[in-house]
């Protein structure tokens, strides 16, 4: 299975995503038969990383345990 990543702060450019495509079914074909082959595309998860440290806690009394 292959992935591909977009950054999302950034315009998704449609002909990228599908030359990306086309590479990917190419790549595919060089191995396999593309008969009865089916191209699945799933928008499985949109995910946020950030670094730690940066969020500040606001809270003036800690939390009971």
């Amino acid at each position: 299975m292959q992935s591909k990543y977009y950054r999302l702060n950034q315009d998704l450019n449609a002909n990228k995503i599908m030359h990306d495509i086309k590479h990917m079914v190419q790549d595919h074909a060089r191995v396999n038969k593309l008969e009865d082959t089916i191209l699945h595309i799933e928008i499985k998860d949109i995910t946020y990383s950030h670094e730690e440290g940066f969020i500040s806690d606001d809270r003036k009394n800690t939390l009971p345990e």
